[in-house]
């Protein structure tokens, strides 16, 4: 498990199914975090409009860039 996996984790997201190049980090249905090409979102599976992104979960985001040589 990757230090990003291990931080997502202690946010209480679980890494999903992935397709093709996109990773997928779900905590419920108003978090998740997208991964695909280069780029990230947040989103929800009710509106399209997931919660803020918080300090901690930006702090995940960039490890995650880091292991992922996308920096």
């Amino acid at each position: 498990m990757s230090k990003a996996d291990e931080m997502f984790e202690k946010l209480g997201y679980k890494k999903g199914k992935t397709i093709d190049a996109e990773i997928k980090y779900e905590k419920d249905g108003d978090n998740i975090i997208i991964f695909f090409n280069k780029k990230f979102y947040k989103t929800s599976i009710y509106d399209n409009m997931g919660d803020m992104i918080s300090a901690q979960e930006l702090q995940a985001i960039y490890q995650f860039y880091k292991e992922s040589g996308w920096l």
